[in-house]
């Protein structure tokens, strides 16, 4: 009985991930938020007061791989990259859904064909706030 409660249960809350919830480096304050509106599209707050981004995101079991669609709010910083020459075919980022609630997330930057490498790869708040590509990111109840 035990085993098929679990089972309903991640059932559950991975269909329940799937179309809506948000995840955080910081929950209170939205530090590198990732907001999903739907099964198929987040946003991202990609550095606070910066860049927040729409992207669309293509799921594979557990796992999600983010593209650039479009920018929805930019600050200075943010106003001064070529948006129109980042690739929207190229993931920028991935997360894993963890079993905890978590989201096991992986920022790779903006990739620019022109020079051949990822943009704002080290600047973003998800690799400024813990010095590395991937780490944690907390289920938000609140967003």
């Amino acid at each position: 009985m035990f085993i098929k409660i679990a089972l309903l249960t991640f059932l559950v809350f991975t269909s329940f991930t799937a179309t809506a919830g948000s995840w955080a480096l910081d929950c209170h304050s939205g530090i590198g938020r990732i907001q999903f509106t739907d099964s198929s599209h987040a946003t991202l707050a990609v550095s606070s007061n910066q860049i927040v981004i729409s992207s669309t995101a293509e799921r594979e079991d557990r796992t999600y791989r983010f593209f650039y669609s479009d920018t929805v709010e930019l600050g200075r910083g943010g106003m001064m990259l070529n948006w129109d020459s980042f690739s929207k075919q190229k993931s920028l980022a991935t997360g894993t859904l963890l079993e905890d609630g978590g989201l096991l997330f992986t920022w790779k930057g903006f990739y620019s064909p022109v020079t051949n490498d990822y943009i704002w790869a080290k600047d973003a708040d998800y690799v400024l706030k813990n010095g590395q590509k991937t780490m944690k990111l907390d289920r938000c109840e609140k967003y």
